[in-house]
């Protein structure tokens, strides 16, 4: 008994085709037709892959140098763009106080950003912004709906980063450890101290000085001892 080729026997067995040649033929034709059709589809469900919306809430610290700001910022642009996504929205809302102390820390610079993206992009983001010092807490949350990237628009003012202003010079320091314990006092400001400077010797009381004589009352009587 002669074999066929050697490529001819799995394509037997694998059908479960007899030993007919023109039976094994048109199932290999119908198996590699049945291959392009999944490949074919495959591709366009990657093609029309969806992404999700997420809103990423940061928080910096109070007096954070604006140039370390702006290294988080770019770090974010940075990551959405690589994994294809789209940042449609920025609002930084300024210098906050915080419902709790954070790193001992009771204000903070939030920054709101909304992303249009795949599921990579948020593990992404927040790995990255665990190893910024200047990032106290952040938080992502991932709204309803599905997007295709495709068709989203993005105005660019609406998602611009500015940058942020230095911390202004009379603003109140943050307490120290010792300080919000009750150990040490705060030292006074400056702005307390120019308020006393303008205050006259004359309106504050001198309580060591000898108690002057009431006048006598409206019927002429002398006040009883």
């Amino acid at each position: 008994m002669v074999l066929g080729p050697p490529s001819s026997l799995p394509a037997a067995v694998l059908f479960g085709a007899h030993t007919t040649g023109g039976r094994i033929v048109r199932e290999e034709n119908r198996f590699r037709m049945q291959q392009s059709a999944n490949s074919a589809s495959g591709g366009n469900l990657a093609q029309k892959r969806l992404a999700r919306e997420y809103e990423l809430v940061y928080i910096l610290t109070p007096n954070v140098d604006p140039d370390d700001a702006e290294k988080v910022s770019t770090r974010i642009q940075e990551v959405v763009s690589r994994l294809g996504g789209k940042i449609t929205k920025v609002d930084q809302w300024g210098r906050r106080k915080l419902a709790y102390p954070i790193k001992k820390s009771s204000r903070g610079v939030f920054v709101f950003v909304k992303i249009v993206g795949y599921n990579d992009v948020v593990a992404e983001l927040e790995r990255n912004l665990r190893n910024f010092d200047a990032v106290m807490r952040f938080q992502t949350v991932r709204r309803e709906g599905t997007f295709d990237l495709a068709e989203v628009t993005v105005d660019p003012e609406e998602a611009k980063f500015t940058r942020l202003e230095v911390a202004p010079a009379d603003e109140e320091p943050e307490p120290s450890f010792e300080e919000r314990l009750g150990l040490t006092a705060r030292p006074p400001r400056e702005r307390d101290d120019e308020m006393m400077s303008d205050i006259d010797d004359d309106m504050i009381p001198d309580l060591n000085a000898p108690a002057k004589p009431s006048k006598p009352a409206a019927g002429g009587e002398e006040p009883q001892a």
